[in-house]
């Protein structure tokens, strides 16, 4: 059964009587534009049903692990790697985020090809490159908005390589414009939401800043919060940053790491709070955490090094498809409904009652 955000993405915005209704309302941050749509697609090309609006984020989900894979090959050796991405396949947070009817997987998604364009266009600035730049970062932020973090994570990344890397004029020209011309397109894709947009941001009140966020990310990168393997993994991550701080790549990934505790910090807004809105570091997270694991095990075991990701891979496995499953739930309304004789009629009240009609179809009476 959907969850209750699924739940609520689907009644208001999927499977609604007009494609203009999908991209024009605008509730509480609910509305991921660009998967209300393609889920929208979804059920109009295949039928009702919970697996049929979740398509598009399993979609999203199977092309980041290929794509993760073909960005680490240009930076890193072949084992880091296949370990790197390996842990990605694996990860409880990639998996229930891309068996979700909401936006998160194709943030993630939106991250690595945006990031894989991002050095190809500093590499080698071809018109193709630069239209599909402009394109994935459009439909990244369209589809959830704090994509902007990402594209503002590149932007700064561009300004240390301008002092640290020769970049030829041509390309680097080519690449500011391309980041103003995609802000110009999802400008005019946010339009039909723009006065909802800003009501909503005005709404959201500003609170402390939560001190144990940074934790609460790591807990979800790691899917543990024993606080002993947290400092372990950090320290790895850390050595790996050092020794490969000259490498071009490092100083994004360090961006994107740290964008999600200075987002908390500036903004104090609730919504910060949702460790799930950091998914877009979780690839750089273990991109890093997997090149410190190939370091040290080349440095004790030398010939023998896969000896030592051999060992993890085994005790990580399963343990992470272990807790991936049990997180795999719903919010029970379908349970619910299912719990209440077939002949009975159900009096719905209040904000989130048309959300039982979904499964309780005409069983189900909202009054006025």
């Amino acid at each position: 059964g959907f969850t209750y955000d699924e739940l609520f993405t689907t009644v208001h915005f999927v499977e609604t009587k007009s494609f203009w209704q999908t991209v024009s309302r605008y509730v509480v941050f609910n509305n991921h534009l660009f998967y209300s749509l393609s889920a929208r697609v979804s059920w109009l090309l295949i039928g009702r049903g919970e697996w049929v609006v979740r398509l598009p984020s399993f979609i999203a989900g199977l092309m980041a692990i290929p794509i993760f894979w073909c960005f680490l090959r240009d930076w890193m050796n072949k084992e880091a790697a296949l370990l790197a991405t390996f842990f990605l396949t694996i990860h409880p947070m990639h998996i229930v985020m891309s068996r979700s009817a909401r936006g998160y997987s194709f943030l993630a998604l939106g991250t690595l090809i945006t990031s894989w364009l991002f050095f190809r266009l500093l590499k080698d600035g071809r018109a193709t490159y630069c239209l599909a730049y402009i394109l994935s970062i459009s439909l990244m932020v369209w589809g959830h908005l704090y994509g902007v973090i990402v594209v503002l994570c590149q932007a700064l990344a561009l300004l240390w390589y301008l002092w640290q890397w020769k970049i030829p004029l041509k390309n680097l020209r080519l690449i500011w414009l391309s980041i103003g011309l995609s802000g110009v397109v999802t400008f005019v894709l946010y339009m039909p939401v723009l006065p909802l947009l800003l009501l909503e941001l005005f709404r959201e009140k500003s609170g402390l800043f939560d001190s144990a966020f940074l934790i609460k990310v790591l807990t979800q990168y790691l899917w543990t919060s024993s606080i002993a393997v947290i400092v372990i993994v950090l320290l790895f991550s850390l050595w790996a940053l050092y020794d490969q701080r000259k490498e071009k790549p490092v100083f994004l990934h360090l961006l994107y790491l740290c964008a999600p505790l200075v987002m908390a910090w500036v903004l104090k807004m609730r919504a910060v709070g949702f460790a799930r809105f950091a998914l877009f570091a979780l690839p750089s997270f273990l991109w890093v955490t997997s090149l410190g694991v190939s370091k040290l095990s080349v440095r004790l075991c030398k010939e023998r090094m896969y000896i030592i990701p051999l060992i993890l891979v085994l005790v990580v496995t399963p343990y992470w498809v272990n807790k991936g499953w049990f997180e795999l739930d719903s919010s029970g309304f379908r349970q619910a409904l299912n719990a209440v004789p077939k002949d009975g009629v159900i009096c719905a009240l209040g904000g989130d009652a048309y959300l039982f009609a979904y499964y309780g179809q005409e069983r189900v009476k909202v009054p006025k």
